[in-house]
């Protein structure tokens, strides 16, 4: 891979934070795998390490999809590929304040 993909569009914010974990006080961070595809699209989302929560997990998940877009990472020709990234997204009361 000649460049490497990078995040144009996409955020999560703290209006996502669900309501029935903030009244919990649910707070974890999850780390997810997915791929960027040639289009700059987001698919194939998965939970690498959950953030003990399931509707954190779920959550992210879909909205990176949904949201997420990327300008391709590109081969040595300049053709984009498919690549598959990895990061985290801590949830928690405290950015709620």
């Amino acid at each position: 891979m000649d460049t490497p993909a990078r995040r144009i569009a996409g955020a999560l914010r703290d209006s996502d934070y669900p309501r029935a974990a903030r009244s919990a006080r649910l707070e974890g961070t999850v780390v997810i795998g997915f791929r960027v595809r040639t289009d700059g699209r987001v698919d194939r989302c998965n939970v690498v390490k959950s953030s003990g929560h399931a509707i954190f997990d779920d959550l992210t998940c879909r909205l990176f999809v949904e949201r997420y877009r990327f300008q391709p990472a590109t081969d040595e020709a300049g053709k984009p590929v498919e690549t598959y990234l990895q990061t985290d997204f801590t949830w928690s009361t405290r950015r709620m304040r």
